[in-house]
């Protein structure tokens, strides 16, 4: 099951990911 919390979790850790590349 998806929560609001976890797909902005993601969503946050995949612009980190891009930022630090």
């Amino acid at each position: 099951i998806l929560d609001g919390k976890d797909l902005l979790s993601e969503r946050t850790n995949a612009e980190l990911r891009y930022l630090k590349k």
